[in-house]
Parts: structure tokens; sequence; C-alpha cells
């Protein structure tokens, strides 16, 4: 009786937990999806539905313009151009290492921008003590053309070295000393590929001779290589050199960009004595040599305004088109939340949102994809 009851108590104890050998699957609604009409018919992207997956990038673009941009990408053509993307410009609160002002995505409404970004020259502006005015300078740069006294205009993208000539006197002794600075700079993108010295002056012997401790800067974008002094190389980061008054010498510092490994320099020709020759305490920090600055002058910035691209049927899509230039075109801002998860390993939120958008096909606006009544919820990570 007993080894019937132990049997029946088995029984039933097995019974009990067969529930627990295995949970029924939850469905979850995918965290980043876009939905709605393509030229009237349904259509729905979704990461983690056919091969699709989100990216998003935090970045400047070639003007300088911070960009977030979130993608919908295919986990089977890593070259491929996204399935779909939406980047927008923003004018103020994000910085590249402090996002934590959203304000671009507390807009109720952002527009279309119709067309891409131009510029058409730099402006250069010297910071250089001693000058009045930027008319004292004259500016010169192989391969561009003058637009103004202190703009030129660079005809293609490219690497250009553009030159600051000057004139300083010595208060005191009215002794005139002309000044040549040259700068590396990439015409068409936003990196610099140079940038100024730091210097001490040790001694100073107006008329005969003045003695320099030069250093390396320490940049995150760049790093310096060499020296050229009067023409000679010098690897070490911390050279002294002698400066005779009355003789022309030049102090010359290359560097390598570090994200694309291109090389630029810095210069600055004198024709007597070192022009900026204040002593420095032991306690005051290095002082940067004078540069010039390079500024992109937009024509359109399209700042608070998106883009968006869409890869479809082998062809690929612009919203870069007039079509979306009245309040038929618009993207509608829900909220946004942050996202639990993360992605590229950094902080995400989840942008909500409507939007209605005409978009051309690259190399043939005459073939035009309209979306509309779409709802979606997009990515974006920030640098926090």
């Amino acid at each position: 009786m007993k080894r019937i009851i132990l049997m029946t108590a088995l029984a039933i104890t097995a019974m009990g937990c067969k529930h627990k050998d295995y949970e029924e699957p939850s469905i979850e609604s995918p965290a980043f999806s876009i939905s709605g009409l393509r030229n009237g018919e349904a259509f729905n992207l979704a990461a983690g539905e056919d091969g699709l997956i989100q990216k998003s990038v935090l970045s400047r673009n070639k003007f300088g313009i911070i960009e977030w941009a979130s993608t919908f990408e295919s986990t089977s053509c890593s070259d491929c151009n996204p399935v779909f993307s939406l980047t927008m410009h923003d004018r103020q609160g994000a910085g590249i290492n402090d996002c934590s002002d959203y304000y671009l995505f507390e807009q109720k409404q952002i527009d279309f921008a119709t067309s891409l970004s131009t510029s058409l020259f730099n402006e250069c502006i010297p910071e250089i003590a001693g000058l009045e005015s930027i008319d004292e300078v004259s500016f010169t740069s192989p391969g561009s053309v003058p637009s103004g006294q202190n703009h030129l205009t660079f005809p293609e993208s490219g690497i250009y070295e553009v030159e600051a000539s000057f004139e300083l006197e010595d208060e005191s002794t009215e002794i005139e000393n002309e000044v040549t600075l040259r700068q590396t700079l990439y015409a068409g993108d936003h990196y610099r590929l140079s940038a100024p010295f730091q210097y001490e002056v040790l001694s100073d012997t107006p008329g005969e001779s003045q003695q320099l401790l030069l250093h390396f800067p320490q940049l995150t974008d760049l790093y310096a290589t060499r020296w050229e002094i009067n023409g000679t190389t010098n690897t070490d980061s911390d050279p002294t050199v002698n400066i005779p008054y009355d003789e022309q010498f030049e102090i010359k510092i290359f560097f390598t960009h570090s994200e694309t490994g291109l090389e630029g320099s810095y210069s600055m020709q004198f024709d007597n004595g070192f022009p900026f020759n204040t002593i420095c305490d032991k306690d005051e920090p290095l002082i940067d040599a004078p540069s010039i600055n390079f500024i992109w002058i937009i024509e359109s910035p399209n700042f608070e305004k998106a883009f968006m691209t869409y890869r479809y049927n082998g062809k690929t899509f612009t919203s870069a088109t007039p079509l979306n230039s009245d309040s038929n075109s618009f993207i509608s801002i829900l909220g946004y939340s942050p996202y639990e998860q993360s992605i590229n390993g950094k902080n995400t939120v989840k942008l909500n949102c409507n939007f209605n958008v005409f978009m051309v096909e690259v190399g043939n606006e005459s073939n035009i994809l309209e979306l509309t009544d779409c709802t979606a919820t997009f990515g974006f990570v920030s640098e926090q």
C-alpha cells in the first residue's frame, strides 16, 4: 500500500512540474520601425526583420555642423548604402562630447531640406596680437581666387596652403619686422590639418639674439611629427633654438591628422627677431604662436532641417528636392525617450514621429516616390 502511494505521489509531482519545462514565446513589437504608404501602397521596415538592423552616428559634417543620423541597414550587405536613413542638422544644444541637451528633438515639427548644404569660400581670420585690423594682413593661396580682403575661393575640395603676410613694428626702436604665416587647410571639410606651435622665450637680448624653447602642441585630432628650423629637420618634441636679430628665420612644424592620415604644416617666417617675444614666468602657461582661422561661409546650412534616403528596387532616393518646399512635407515629432538598451554601445534615445515626404531618384529626378501617413521610431545615439 505504501508503494502504491509513493508511485502516485511521484506521478502527481511530475504532472505538476511539466508546464515549467518551457515558456510560451512572447512576441514584442520592434523597437525601431517605419510604416506608411509608398505611392499609395502599404510598406513597412523594422529593425530585427528581413535582415535589417538599426544604427546611428552623431558627427560633424564637412561644414562642421552637428548631424544626428539614424539608419536601417542590411546585415547581408555591409558595403551597401543604408536601406533607409534620417539625418537632422542641429543648430544648438548638442556637442560631440556632451549631448545632454536634446534641443533638436524638442521641436514640434522639422521641415525637409530642399537641397544639400553648400559653401563658396573660406573666410580667413588671423589671431595675431598687435594688429589693429584685418586690413593689415595680405592673404594668398596658390590655386585659389581672392574674393575679398580676407576671403579666398577654392575651385574644388582639397589641400591648400594659405599665407598671411603682415608687418609688425617695435614701438621702442621703430624697427619693422616682416612676418609671414603659412598654414595647411583642407578646403571642403571641417577638420584641420595644421595648428600653431607652442613656445617659451628663455632670453632676449635686443639687437643681438633670442633663445626660444619650442613645444609640440597636445591636440586630439592632430599629432606633431617633426620640425624644420631654417631648413634643418629636427624630431625633438621640445627643441631649444637660438635666433639672431637682423636675419631671416623660419620655424616650421609638421602634423599628421589622426583620422585621415593626411599631413599638414604651420610655419612662421620673420626677418628681425622672433616677433612675439614676451618672456614667461615659470608659473605661466606655454604661449601659442599666432594662427590663421579658417571659417566656412555656408550658403545653405539647413539648420534644424532633415534629410532622408531610401534604397528601393536597387535605386537610391533622396528627400533633397524642391518638391518638399511646401507645408505638405514635414516631420512631426511626437516625443523621445531613453532606450533601455544601446546602439553601437552608446546611450540611445527613441524618437517617435510622423512624416510625409517626396523622394526622387539620385540622378533621375523624374522617378518619384511619395511616402505618406508614415509613423516611425528612430534610434539616435549620443556621446554621454
